[in-house]
């Protein structure tokens, strides 16, 4: 793959992960805007960001009962926050 489409690639994985990200946690103010900028010019960001949106959807349908059952420990939560801000 040329130098070039490797730096594309890294940049759509760095915005792909700012997606899912910006659903446990706030964004920066310079994180949402550049995710919005970003999806504005590609394409596959915008297919990305549809379809997890449609999952997200589906899953909370399909598993409501057991999400309103589920919790995590204050040590589960601090654990999970850890490896998101990685």
């Amino acid at each position: 793959m040329p130098p070039t489409q490797m730096g594309i690639m890294k940049r759509c994985q760095d915005y792909t992960e700012g997606i899912e990200k910006q659903k446990v946690q706030r964004l920066t103010l310079t994180e949402r805007i550049g995710i919005r900028f970003h999806m504005a010019i590609c394409p596959a960001c915008r297919k990305y960001f549809h379809d997890s949106e449609q999952l997200d959807k589906w899953l909370t349908k399909r598993f409501k009962d057991f999400s309103s059952h589920a919790s995590f420990t204050p040590e589960e939560k601090a654990i999970l926050k850890e490896r998101l801000d990685r």
